[in-house]
């Protein structure tokens, strides 16, 4: 089966998906599903086995933790990189621009490759950052390479282990000459999440027309390349529709839809990835956000954070983003892990987190006395101290969902500590009292 059979033949199946399931959405999460999960190797629509790697991932922290790599698990992909010298930004902005390689590998070789593949490019001190996933999937193993030289040196060490896989990769990547190893660039959006948006639009187009029973692989390039053309005419649409917030993620994400159909028609080869280039010149702000203050900005990432992750599981995230350093506790989805790299390091995150909770606390900790009482508010704030729950706050005006977003226990206990407050639920209903006061006063003069 040639790559084009294969890319027909995984449209027609998501296309079918929607034409059986007609009150199904047509959305982001079961087309990526699908996409990383399919096997591109049967004859059959197949999905690949959901083996856990979770021992693996291990296996090989235990193996590769304290050499000279920096090593973490981002509770989805155990993350290994090589970073010589180069500090967070300077890293980070060499892995925005670097080469991604797709590296099949079935859950039984799994460990034995990636064990030798990491041990080569740390002798070699390449610079790189290597992802494996906690189950199997077409794409558990994904490496980024600063360097064209250094790709091709790593290309060339897996094909000298001449290793078979039953797992094929996608076939939108760029693979060259029918090796094992697919390709992509990409940016600020990663490769298969721009051909999900991608997807997602074509078939949401088809389904519109009453055509989702004719598709194919070709009509879906030419989809994008007429999509690319009316970016131009308006922007504002184009980045509504495809999540786009910044203009560095519009330009990567019109760079990657202009590869991938490029692939699609005329299937390109290795040098020809490596020397890709999209020329697009962004003349407007460096920012398509509609958000003003950095407050609003770091709110938008909380709750964009909230769409994929528990408030628990974002807030454990921010606080390891706190304590290591290491921007990859954020999704790259919606460009949150770009804006908090351009905007947020650690210490300013963490100091704006501690102001923007305690001014919640105190708005929460008001609304409630004054629709309730003293002793509301006494039990509210023993039950946030003991129990970390807020139930005991009301709602009106919002003030709980707010204070639930905001505020990290560890960081309002480290809070009052730094203010020398007493950590009791008398002590801080005292202190909301003055405020209460204050706020009084305030109003008073205001009306003379």
């Amino acid at each position: 089966m040639t790559k084009k059979d294969k890319q027909n033949k995984f449209l027609k199946y998501l296309a079918q998906i929607y034409l059986e399931n007609p009150n199904l959405t047509i959305s982001d999460a079961t087309i990526y599903h699908e996409l990383v999960h399919f096997d591109f190797g049967s004859k059959q629509n197949a999905h690949i086995k959901n083996n856990s790697l979770v021992s693996i991932q291990v296996k090989l922290n235990n193996e590769f933790q304290g050499k000279s790599c920096h090593c973490f698990n981002n509770n989805y992909f155990w993350v290994i990189e090589n970073r010589r010298d180069l500090n967070d930004s300077g890293f980070y902005r060499l892995m925005e621009n670097s080469i991604k390689l797709y590296i099949p590998i079935d859950s039984e070789n799994f460990y034995h490759i990636a064990s030798q593949l990491f041990t080569f490019m740390l002798e070699k001190n390449i610079i790189m950052q290597s992802k494996v996933a906690k189950v199997m999937r077409n794409d558990a193993l994904v490496v980024r390479i600063s360097s064209s030289k250094e790709a091709e040196d790593v290309i060339n060490y897996l094909e000298s282990l001449n290793y078979k896989s039953k797992v094929e990769t996608n076939p939108f990547l760029v693979n060259d000459n029918n090796s094992q190893v697919s390709l992509a660039r990409d940016g600020h959006i990663s490769y298969n999440t721009a051909l999900t948006k991608l997807i997602r639009e074509y078939l949401k187009n088809k389904q519109k027309s009453h055509n989702l029973n004719d598709i194919s692989a070709k009509e879906f390039a030419n989809f994008i390349i007429e999509k690319i053309n009316l970016s131009f005419q308006d922007k504002e649409i184009f980045a509504n529709t495809y999540d786009l917030r910044t203009a560095k993620e519009f330009k990567d994400f019109l760079s990657t839809s202009n590869l991938i159909s490029q692939n699609i028609l005329t299937p390109l080869n290795k040098e020809q990835l490596f020397n890709y280039h999209y020329d697009y010149q962004e003349k407007e702000s460096p920012h398509l956000l509609s958000l003003t203050t950095e407050e609003q900005k770091l709110l938008y990432i909380i709750n964009k954070m909230c769409s994929y992750y528990s408030i628990s599981e974002v807030h454990m995230r921010i606080l390891e983003y706190i304590s290591k350093e290491n921007v990859n506790y954020f999704t790259r989805r919606d460009g949150i892990r770009a804006l908090v790299n351009y905007y947020f390091p650690p210490y300013k995150i963490k100091t704006m987190l501690k102001d923007m909770s305690w001014n919640a606390f105190l708005s929460a900790s008001l609304t409630t006395m004054q629709k309730y009482d003293y002793n509301q508010l006494l039990y509210a704030i023993d039950n946030l101290l003991k129990e970390e729950k807020i139930d005991g706050f009301t709602n009106q005006n919002n003030v709980r969902s707010y204070l639930g977003i905001i505020l990290i226990p560890e960081l309002f206990q480290e809070l009052l500590e730094e203010k020398g407050i007493s950590i009791t639920s008398s002590s801080l209903a005292d202190i909301v009292i003055c405020e209460s006061k204050k706020f009084e006063t305030t109003k008073k003069v205001g009306k003379k």
